[in-house]
């Protein structure tokens, strides 16, 4: 309270044309938190209570010209003054009348002269008490006020930023749409499908299948670690770089070993990628590929209904430098009705109800079980009976398929 007084300092406004009576209730009211003011007439009361706040007036009745009545009269019809407790004083026994009058007229309590000090301290105190509660009210309402208008205008702020951001990632999954490969033209040597489901706006997974100088195929197949905008930033880069390098030569091998070293050189800290990346000539149906820590891809023969791996061949991309280790590459012959099944570790991380992921052996399951679906229908099912394993009804992670089927 004592520092809610120093705010508040505590003025008392004693009215009274008698000077003796003003010495007399001054000295026994003065405090270290309480400021006495005097006024000897109703005009002069009038004047000091449109200058400062008052926490109570105690108002003589009897007094020349304007009297106490009028006084809290006019003290309730003004803005300022209308809340203010009056305390009216009287030098004789006041009848009934007078007393109704002077409720009515706004007073919450009478004295009578000669005032007993404990009779006044007792009165005073429970007004400056009411007066203080009514100025805590009064600030407590004014804070939250207050707080009500900074939150309304941290609420417009954080819209506006919420819009922006929401536009900047309407952009960046526009970009990363554009990056994503046009489907593959109709070809008599191939059948392409595809299917790409980001886990969030942003995705970390990337692919492209695309035809090189001398005629054979490219099919490229990366997941960065992680999801969303840091995902996608590096997958764009990942992007830039492989086609550069994919461009400028005719090996897989040599092409995942220069996206090793220029993620190496970007280092990118605690992101890595995993990659597949295959090459394949539609006159021999010879297919050179490197893995780089991606999981296995495979091959559906629809000719013995067999399903081949083609296991991991090397280390994941951007951890170690082309000096510590190099890259491997491994040639598979395709044959006629063959499907090359390619996809991201979404499928296999998929966990059902008792925490077991479907891994390589229920993705296995599914392929030899499917195979004799047209390419689109087995992403399409896959995908499906990933999503069903999982506990929750969903992948927990960017999803790429990529299927090539020799025709």
């Amino acid at each position: 309270m004592e520092n809610f007084q120093s705010t508040f300092p505590i003025n008392i406004l004693i009215v009274d044309d008698e000077p003796k009576n003003l010495f007399s209730l001054t000295k026994w009211l003065e405090q270290p938190t309480h400021h006495v003011f005097h006024a000897r007439s109703g005009n002069e009361a009038l004047g000091m209570l449109l200058e400062r706040e008052f926490a109570l007036v105690i108002l003589d009745i009897c007094m020349p010209g304007i009297d106490g009545f009028e006084v809290a009269s006019l003290m309730k019809v003004s803005v300022p003054t209308k809340k203010v407790p009056i305390i009216f004083m009287s030098g004789q026994m006041i009848d009934p009348r007078s007393i109704q009058m002077g409720y009515e007229k706004g007073a919450h309590d009478y004295l009578i002269k000669p005032v007993e000090p404990y009779v006044l301290l007792a009165k005073v105190s429970a007004l400056v008490e009411l007066y203080l509660q009514r100025k805590r009210m009064e600030k407590t309402v004014a804070f939250h006020r207050d707080l009500q208008k900074q939150l309304k205008q941290w609420e417009g702020d954080l819209k506006k930023k919420q819009q922006i951001w929401e536009d900047e990632m309407q952009q960046a999954q526009d970009i990363q749409a554009a990056l994503l490969p046009a489907p593959f033209p109709k070809d008599r040597h191939i059948r392409v499908a595809s299917r790409y489901e980001p886990f969030m706006e942003l995705g970390g997974d990337l692919y492209d299948v695309f035809e090189l100088h001398d005629g054979r195929v490219g099919l490229f197949v990366a997941d960065v670690t992680g999801h969303g905008l840091s995902a996608a930033l590096l997958s764009m880069m990942v992007s830039s770089y492989f086609k550069m390098d994919a461009i400028q030569s005719f090996s897989a091998q040599h092409v995942l070993r220069e996206l090793n070293q220029q993620l190496y050189q970007a280092q990118v800290s605690g992101k890595f990628v995993t990659a597949f990346y295959g090459i394949y000539d539609r006159t021999t149906r010879a297919l050179q590929y490197s893995i780089a820590g991606h999981p296995p891809a495979y091959v559906l023969r629809h000719a013995t209904g067999e399903l081949h791996m083609l296991p991991t061949t090397d280390h994941i991309l951007g951890v170690f430098p082309k000096s510590r280790r190099d890259f491997h590459q491994e040639t598979f012959q395709l044959e006629a009705g063959d499907k090359l099944f390619l996809y991201t570790d979404a499928l296999i991380d998929s966990v059902n109800s008792q925490m077991r992921p479907m891994g390589c052996h229920g993705l296995e399951k599914l392929l030899k079980q499917n195979l004799s679906k047209t390419l689109n229908d087995l992403l399409d099912f896959v995908y499906e009976a990933a999503s069903h394993y999982s506990f929750c009804g969903e992948l927990n992670d960017d999803l790429t398929m990529v299927g090539m089927e020799v025709l």
